[in-house]
């Protein structure tokens, strides 16, 4: 709920209090809602993946029972089955276009395909193909992802039904592709298996080339074509012909940024936390989150021009030491302001008897604990 002051007395508080709370506020300048999207009828965990920026999510929701994955669309309060229409078998959801359009992969995961509104295309296996994934969805419809050959892959283009092998890094043996922006600018990994070489690609104008020389991935790109990756153990951003270490949280020695919005916010991982970096500043993300108790951020995959942010988060049922997944959104809370930082405690609450306020009004210190398994 929101601190509610009377105005006037919210105005003096502010001018009193601003040299103790305001750079507390700005290293802490959003804070966020956690919402369960639960799982599929039956289902035990679920994961989400991919949104857009109309808070449409798509992901996976799993029976770890029965063995059985099934690509799933949140959408106005709804979670959707979609092997209604993809049919029997493993399937999952990626990427979400602003048009409705999802991206996943169904059969087994052997076939890649694009479904809008119950109307699935499938992207069919090149012949000597053992499967097609897809990754992400433009607006303009086109996909990109990734064919597997069995010992090799190479990211594609699936464009007014056709399907275009890109390749890979001069040399490489290996590429996978991640992203795919408006203009079709595709993101991704090549690989070189010997000698060991793994390099972020931006592939353009039908032309692949590397972001780095160093070891690394690009994970996602933005309508401006800036680029979130990680190279040589650490986040980067990429923009305008830059690449930027983005660093990492104290503490931490290795990063990665997973994805980014058009407005240049990242997020990612930092040893065992998730971060979100606005305006270069990383901040981390655990200590963002308002009054969620009892979950554990287990994984972030997406955020959208709204700064809503997509990931997995733990719990532990009643009664349980068994620990669930659930797919969350955390959406930004306009209404809520951060609670300061302990050290101006004290000074906030000299304030508030200066001006003889008739209530304390009770603080709670936003705590979301992050963990992730490596991998």
């Amino acid at each position: 709920m929101a601190l509610a002051f009377p105005k006037t007395r919210r105005a003096v508080l502010s001018a009193v209090l601003s040299l103790a709370v305001v750079p507390a506020l700005e290293a802490s300048p959003l804070v966020y809602r956690v919402l369960d999207l639960g799982m599929l009828p039956g289902d035990l965990d679920s994961y989400a993946y991919g949104l857009n920026n109309s808070g449409d999510v798509v992901g996976q929701s799993a029976n770890v029972e029965t063995h059985t994955h099934q690509a799933f669309l949140y959408r106005n309060g709804e979670l959707q089955d979609l092997s209604a229409s993809l049919g029997d078998g493993e399937s999952v959801a990626y990427g979400i276009n602003d048009r409705g359009q999802v991206a996943g992969a169904m059969n087994g995961l052997r076939d890649g395909f694009l479904y809008s509104d119950g109307v699935v295309t499938p992207i069919p296996r090149p012949s000597g193909a053992l499967s097609t994934e897809a990754r992400d969805v433009n607006d303009a419809g086109d996909a990109t992802g990734t064919i597997s050959f069995g010992t090799s892959t190479s990211a594609f283009l699936f464009h007014d039904g056709a399907l275009d092998a890109i390749g890979t890094l001069p040399g490489d043996d290996i590429s996978h592709a991640r992203a795919i922006n408006n203009v079709g600018q595709i993101v991704g990994t090549s690989i070189r298996q010997q000698p060991n070489l793994v390099r972020p690609f931006l592939y353009e104008d039908g032309e692949m080339r590397p972001l780095s020389g160093s070891f690394g991935s690009a994970f996602d790109i933005n309508e401006s074509g800036q680029v979130a990756g990680t190279y040589s153990g650490h986040a980067f951003l990429y923009s305008n012909g830059v690449l930027r270490d983005l660093g990492a949280l104290p503490g931490d020695t290795f990063s990665a940024a997973f994805a980014l919005n058009n407005r240049g916010d990242v997020i990612g991982s930092s040893g065992s936390r998730f971060f979100l970096v606005r305006d270069y500043a990383m901040m981390v993300l655990a200590n963002l989150i308002w009054d969620a108790p009892g979950w554990q951020l287990d994984d972030v995959w997406d955020i959208n021009d709204r700064g809503q942010i997509v990931g997995t988060a733990a719990f532990a049922p009643d009664g349980s030491h068994a620990l669930r997944y659930h797919a969350v959104l955390l959406s930004p809370m306009d209404d809520v302001q951060p609670v300061p930082e302990p050290d101006t405690f004290f000074l906030f609450a000299v304030g508030l008897t200066i001006l003889s306020m008739p209530t304390i009004y009770r603080l709670l210190r936003m705590r979301w604990p992050g963990i992730r398994a490596a991998g």
